[in-house]
């Protein structure tokens, strides 16, 4: 077990994470880092080691073009990689630098960012990594990964593949959790190397502003920790009178907290792999080296395409593996529901098979219906259960709650942990007096960290300090049980809707036998759209994989043998990645669509001003291009509602309006008509946006609320997905109201939509007009 140093003092993780890591105003001293102003490429900023790599003083090349500096040769390549939107797409590029008459290799890396084009030179590989050996490297392991089935067996093969690119000593697979811990799921080694498998590793190892870093640029080498940094000259970019961002620079010095760390370690070398899910960051693939390395940038790609594919396949394994837990949620609640017809409801919750306990992997259950309180399995006692059911309808929580420590936030469940550490909270009515709690026990387990985490950073003369043992230290954890999955909240969420449309049907048991039918079908019509719902969901998150997968493959086809394929196969590839782009956007649209039917909506009082402004701001560049006017006639009022959906209403109407016009006066109304003065009925309040567009004919005019339904070609308008007019029916539904039209082509089209009766009351105060 590590101790704190008498002559240290522990320090506030805080100030560790406040560091500026990413305007070092240094590099590493393995290559040189040029800033150069456009268009004359003139050099603004430099490395200090110019002179060293070169034999070239700052001073005599401040200001001057680096052509003066280049093989005249290679400065055509250099201004065309320049020219593209994305520099880096073309990176590496051979160049030849001057010195003393003679020209020496590098490999160019050349980005902008913030405004300003960087460009960084490396030394060129003796043994070149040419295009075929990155598709040799990463084909045989783009091939295997559909046989990793789970996350254990992809993450132990892709760090034995790292390893065998990169010939680092060790490389391990390190996964954090939701509070940014670490642990190693997958580890390869050279006999020499201590093992960290299977251990934990603190969140102030890898503290906030570093993650932000790893999540934007997916790769990072230190090649020798003795390095001393190599500072920018002058320190500040002359144009914008800022420290240099090298958040994307390949040679970005780094903390030296972190150098030291490596040292403690004993470790020389590092590289460092994003792996991401969705716009997340997952975890990292770390490799560490007993002696100094540098890794060609070739091979580093290689490796970071490789962080790529396995983050796609790593999505795609949770996803099966959410999928077959929602199927089989699924199939217990129909076993469940079905009792609801021929027995009472609480009978058929708490007795028999199945039960409440067999839909969730809990170890007990309490379920209070109508006043009748009922506990199943191994609970607290009914005591303690009402006291926490006092506690859970307080207000200060969300409707639907779990956790997997319920004693961390409520003292008293520390005397019943082992039977409710983990708790599922459902109301079942508003007033939270009908509800079902879901428990499960303490699950105690022992936590192996890689040295004392509470001790952290420590400080004394010299600065602050990393820990110095990386020593197993073991952690007894008490209180915790088995998270919750989503999988199984939205189980949860789909019973009480079962019992709830259950309860309605009992409560109004004296209608007639019609009625009782078409109440009967409307909730099987309610359960068929929310398993409608679970499948666009299931579908979208499935498809993707396989579609990036074949991009992904005639990326590598077009890399490895461009030159030999003919232009018409050329052509057909570029026709097959243009088609994967379109069908990702309309799963990516699909899978919104679903989000909608199945988030719970944040209803609350709003101001609908500050929701149209957010929205104009939003769209503002796009409307400026477009030339619309948008005008408010009168002050919107304020609504109950869910203002982030409501936002994605007024976005999708009015980005279309402004997208379908193509007159010489384009000009956009919102606004409202209240108390019966339009289609909503008497109390409502009418909603519209109105354009002078190219209209919708009348024939066309419902089917535009059909999803992926488009009423023109594709190179029309700027293309789309056509969706957008069906997730704003969707959410105006979910709201309780509804949305219609009136158009007349070549003169424009007005959509009203209700969201709720007497909606809102308006604001004297707000403004009444905006532009943009």
């Amino acid at each position: 077990m590590n101790s704190v140093p008498a002559a240290s003092t522990r320090f506030d993780l805080t100030s560790c994470a406040l560091e500026p890591i990413h305007v070092p105003g240094a590099i590493q001293p393995h290559g040189l880092l040029f800033v150069l102003e456009e268009p004359g490429l003139t050099i603004a900023q430099v490395s200090e080691n110019l002179d060293e790599v070169l034999g070239q003083s700052v001073a005599s090349c401040l200001g001057k073009p680096i052509a003066d500096l280049l093989l005249p040769a290679d400065l055509p390549l250099l201004r065309q990689v320049i020219g593209v939107d994305d520099p880096r797409l073309l990176s590496p590029i051979r160049m030849h630098m001057l010195k003393q008459g003679d020209a020496t290799p590098f490999d160019c890396i050349v980005h902008r960012h913030a405004g300003v084009l960087i460009v960084e030179l490396e030394p060129a590989s003796a043994i070149g990594f040419s295009t075929f050996d990155f598709y040799h490297s990463v084909r045989q392991a783009v091939m295997a990964f559909p046989v990793q089935r789970t996350i254990a067996g992809a993450c132990h093969f892709t760090a034995q593949q790292i390893k065998a690119i990169t010939g680092f000593d060790r490389v391990l697979i390190y996964q954090f959790d939701e509070d940014w811990n670490g642990s190693v799921l997958a580890e390869v080694r050279e006999e020499a190397m201590p093992s960290y498998l299977g251990m934990h590793f603190p969140a102030s190892d890898i503290p906030a502003q570093a993650r932000d870093l790893y999540a934007r640029n997916w790769l990072r080498l230190i090649v020798d920790a003795n390095y001393v940094p190599v500072a920018l000259v002058p320190p500040r970019n002359p144009r914008t009178g800022r420290d240099l961002d090298l958040s994307y620079a390949t040679l970005r010095s780094v903390s030296p907290i972190h150098i030291e760390y490596m040292k403690n370690m004993k470790t020389m070398a590092s590289m460092s792999i994003s792996i991401m899910k969705g716009e997340k960051l997952w975890g990292l693939i770390s490799c560490h080296h007993q002696a100094s390395r540098f890794v060609s940038y070739q091979a580093r790609a290689a490796c970071e395409f490789l962080g790529q594919i396995f983050s796609n396949h790593l999505t795609a394994i949770e996803s099966r593996s959410d999928f077959d837990l929602r199927q089989s949620l699924r199939e217990m609640h129909v076993k469940l529901t079905a009792r609801f017809a021929r027995e009472e409801l609480i009978t058929a919750l708490s007795q028999g098979s199945p039960t409440v306990l067999d839909l969730m992997q809990a170890g007990g259950a309490a379920l209070v219906l109508r006043g009748e309180l009922v506990l199943v399995g191994r609970t607290p006692t009914r005591a303690e259960v009402l006291d926490l059911a006092t506690w859970l309808a307080s207000g200060h929580l969300p409707e639907l709650f779990s956790t997997n420590a319920l004693s961390s936030l409520y003292a008293p469940a520390v005397a019943f942990e082992g039977v409710a550490s983990g708790l599922l909270f459902v109301p079942i009515s508003k007033s939270r007096d009908s509800y079902i709690l879901w428990f499960r026990p303490e699950l105690p387990h022992t936590v192996p960290w890689a040295g004392q985490p509470d001790l952290g950073v420590t400080s004394d003369t010299e600065g602050l300090h990393p820990r110095k043992s990386f020593d197993q230290w073991k952690e007894k954890v008490r209180g915790r049980a088995v998270a919750w999955q989503l999988a199984e909240i939205d189980a949860a969420k789909e019973l009480r809707t079962a019992i709830i449309a259950e309860e309605l049907w009992r409560v109004n048991d004296d209608l007639d036998g019609a009625n009782r039918e078409l109440k009967r079908l409307n909730v099987n019509l309610q359960s068929s759209n929310s398993e409608l719902d679970a499948f666009a969901y299931i579908a979208a998150h499935d498809l993707k994989e396989p579609v990036r997968s074949i991009q992904t493959y005639v990326d590598l086809v077009l890399a490895a043998e461009g030159e030999q394929i003919s232009e018409q196969s050329k052509s057909r590839l570029g026709l097959a990645i243009r088609q994967g782009e379109r069908m990702t956007g309309l799963l990516n649209s699909l899978f919104h669509y679903s989000r909608v039917g199945r988030v719970d909506l944040a209803i609350a009082d709003f101001d609908l001003n500050k929701c149209v402004t957010d929205v104009l701001g939003r769209l503002a560049p796009f409307l400026e291009m477009q030339a619309v006017k948008v005008h408010l006639p009168r002050p919107l009022p304020h609504v109950r509602c869910d203002k982030v959906r409501v936002g994605e209403i007024f976005y999708n109407l009015i980005f279309n309006a402004a997208k379908y016009n193509d007159g010489p006066d384009k000009w956009i109304e919102l606004g409202y008509q209240q108390h019966g003065d339009g289609d909503g009925g008497e109390g409502d309040t009418v909603f519209y946006v109105k354009d002078n567009g190219i209209g919708i004919p009348a024939p066309l005019q419902q089917s535009i609320f059909t999803i992926f339904k488009r009423l023109h070609p594709a190179d029309k308008y700027g293309g789309g997905s056509g969706t957008g007019l069906t997730i704003v029916k969707k959410i105006v539904e979910r709201h309780g109201g509804r949305i219609w039209l009136e158009s007349t082509p070549g003169q424009g089209t007005t959509f009203f939509f209700t969201l709720a009766p007497a909606a809102g009351v308006p604001d004297a105060g707000t403004p009444a007009q905006s532009g943009s």
